[in-house]
């Protein structure tokens, strides 16, 4: 079957040709040729989002057990910044509870990568044609480091979306770009306001590139990403997500899917143990996916209903105080 054109000239029964319907994804968060842009302070949790993409993206797996994926994809994560050892490390713990197909993606770790010049365009789309992979989503890991110039400034904006679109035409793909605001706040009438959730980089050219785009906060590990520009409305308002961190994996879960029966479910398997108990006996009693089981054992802690402790290498879980009792 021939591939629908997205750009060029068209004409007679050409121009109805093709399908306004896009298939999702990731479902009710992104879609195909879609170019989605996730911003926030430094540091607050944007590649942690972005390396879970990766392996649930590559192996087909819904996107916190919730946002569905038909099947796996072909994923170009191009990073611009940061240590590619701490990546790798923290991707290696990501895998544990989220697998990933290591044959449906390629790495590109770049520093100096300039996407709104022609020779570091050239140079970009000859390096990763090097690989003869056709791309289903790029995500670029982030934004400043791969321009000449300042982001606010209007010619910039002009070529290095200019050049992402002839590379979205090229492998028919979704984009998604990580940025950091280079500004929080604004004063408006002598007041400090913090920037709303579809504001994005200074020029006005960044926003009509993107088809949605999300603010991400990061709160003592409660993770939220708010939705500003969209132009469909199957897109998802917002998301909530917790860091989930021990020795043994990194996960990221959904926090609005955390249910009282589940929590119901995990405390009475605590209680009527009589002893601690590890995450997979859980996973074994409750019937319930293992990551929805951490889920809520964390919600469980945080709440202060039970306790956590370690037996060698191991976690294990009981009553609050249970070590105390008689």
């Amino acid at each position: 079957m021939e591939e629908k054109k997205e750009f060029g000239l068209f004409t007679g029964d050409e121009i109805f040709d093709y399908s306004n319907e896009k298939n999702p994804i990731i479902e009710h968060f992104l879609y195909e040729r879609d170019t989605m842009w996730i911003d926030s302070k430094p540091g607050e949790g944007k590649s942690l989002i972005a390396l879970t993409l990766i392996c649930n993206l590559t192996s087909g797996k819904s996107f916190l057990e919730t946002y569905n994926i038909e099947r796996p994809y072909k994923v170009l994560y191009v990073q611009t910044e940061g240590d590619r050892a701490e990546t790798l490390e923290r991707l290696e713990l990501i895998s544990r509870k989220n697998p990933i197909n290591n044959d449906n993606w390629v790495h590109m770790n770049w520093n100096g990568l300039t996407i709104n010049t022609d020779s570091g365009f050239e140079l970009f789309k000859e390096k990763i044609a090097t690989i003869n992979m056709k791309y289903d989503v790029i995500i670029i890991d982030p934004l400043y480091t791969t321009i000449k110039g300042t982001l606010s400034a209007d010619d910039v904006a002009i070529d290095w979306v200019r050049n992402m679109r002839k590379l979205r035409s090229k492998y028919n793909c979704a984009i998604i770009v990580l940025g950091h605001k280079p500004k929080e706040t604004f004063t408006n009438t002598g007041k400090l306001m913090e920037k709303g959730a579809a504001n994005l980089f200074g020029s006005t050219y960044w926003g009509a590139f993107a088809n949605q785009n999300f603010k991400l906060n990061n709160t003592n590990g409660n993770l939220t990403l708010t939705r500003g520009k969209q132009r469909s409305a199957k897109i998802v308002n917002s998301i909530e997500m917790k860091i989930v961190e021990t020795d043994e994996f990194l996960l990221l879960t959904n926090r609005n899917e955390l249910s009282n029966r589940n929590s119901v479910i995990i405390y009475d398997i605590v209680k009527r143990a009589g002893k601690p108990v590890s995450v997979k006996t859980l996973f074994k009693e409750a019937e319930i996916p293992e990551s929805t089981v951490h889920r809520v054992v964390h919600k469980l802690l945080d709440e202060k209903r039970i306790e956590r402790i370690k037996v060698g290498k191991a976690y294990f879980y009981q009553l609050l105080h249970a070590s105390n009792k008689s």
